[in-house]
């Protein structure tokens, strides 16, 4: 009933009990888990995992905090892995501004310009392998917006992972025509202004996801969040809309199948 668009199973607090994850999913009515590419190691990782489990689909990816580590050669092995056919889209892409400004000690972080070069390195990826891509973008909506438009008569479709900007800005990202995704930072009590995004957005323009093991659910802050906790989110959309759970399920299932080609 449910598909969760992005989880990071490679990760240690998962995969350290992948079997358990996945079949606690499926009792939840998971039925499909897309875990995440952020570099070559991850997205190696999460080729192997959907060659061994069916109930696992894979991306490649480059997040843009490695801007300043992509070299020729990881760059490289980037294209060699999207190249294999289990691999459904390009991401986690995209922009991340948040800590630059913050202090000195976030000097070490890949600058505005390595991000958005390594963004238009990843999306020539994706519109080489005709897949779609995965974005995540943090305090950099001009950004992330004028390079999406710039190549969007090649791109076969995309997302936006996370989504937590403003009513205003989510008219603007809508406008591409890309899917806006939502997680579990919907049930946050703080978080008003994202449930009023939900309600203007219509429901087939909608995706669920986890970003597990972040981001569980209000009600277990703190805690590890795994790809069943999807189904929390699906259940707030749901009430948001005032409409059931399962409709919710049903469209945002057929939006991640049509816009993955699954």
């Amino acid at each position: 009933m449910f598909i969760d668009t992005h989880a990071h199973l490679e990760m240690k607090t998962l995969s350290d009990d992948t079997i358990g994850v996945i079949q606690r999913a499926k009792a939840a009515g998971v039925e499909k888990i897309l875990t995440i590419g952020t570099d070559v190691d991850s997205s190696k990782n999460a080729l192997q995992l959907a060659r061994k489990y069916p109930e696992v689909l894979a991306t490649v990816g480059a997040h843009p905090e490695m801007a300043n580590k992509v070299d020729l050669s990881v760059y490289q092995q980037l294209i060699s892995l999207a190249r294999n056919p289990e691999i459904i889209a390009i991401g986690e892409i995209g922009l991340d501004y948040y800590r630059l400004e913050k202090s000195g000690k976030f000097s070490h972080l890949s600058s505005e310009k390595e991000q958005v070069r390594l963004f238009e390195q990843m999306i020539d990826i994706a519109i080489e392998n005709e897949i779609p891509i995965i974005v995540h973008s943090r305090e950099a909506v001009k950004d992330t917006l004028d390079i999406i438009n710039s190549y969007k008569s090649e791109l076969v479709g995309g997302v936006f992972h996370c989504f937590s900007y403003s009513l205003g800005d989510s008219r603007r990202f809508l406008d591409t025509n890309f899917y806006l995704s939502f997680t579990n930072i919907i049930t946050y009590k703080k978080n008003d202004y994202l449930r009023d995004v939900i309600k203007y957005t219509s429901l087939d323009r909608i995706l669920i996801e986890t970003d597990a093991p972040f981001l569980p659910p209000e009600d277990r802050r703190g805690q590890t969040s795994e790809p069943r906790d999807v189904v929390s989110v699906a259940q707030a959309i749901a009430q948001i809309k005032n409409i059931s759970i399962q409709e919710v399920g049903q469209i945002t299932s057929q939006n991640a199948k049509k816009l993955f080609k699954l």
